[in-house]
């Protein structure tokens, strides 16, 4: 049993942005979203599938069983940072 199943905590952005509170105006509310997705596309991009699920371990996942969301992630990261390079 991993870590994170014994000592379940919710998901992570839904309590930073608690945490925040109003010291995030409205604008940021509405971008968190979008801008943690375009965090993760730019460290998937950058640090690969197998660095990805060694993170995961390392938090207390089992990196391994997102494999089937990585492997696309990281085909389509790719393709957007080259496509931008061009």
């Amino acid at each position: 049993m991993t870590h994170r199943k014994k000592n379940h905590e919710p998901i992570i952005l839904p309590v930073v942005i608690e945490q925040k509170g109003d010291s995030w105006g409205e604008e940021t509310r509405k971008v968190v979203n979008t801008d943690s997705q375009r965090v993760l596309e730019a460290l998937i991009a950058e640090y690969g599938v197998d660095n990805t699920v060694r993170a995961l371990d390392n938090q207390g996942f089992k990196g391994s069983t997102y494999r089937y969301l990585l492997n696309p992630l990281f085909v389509e990261a790719q393709r957007r940072r080259q496509t931008g390079k061009e």
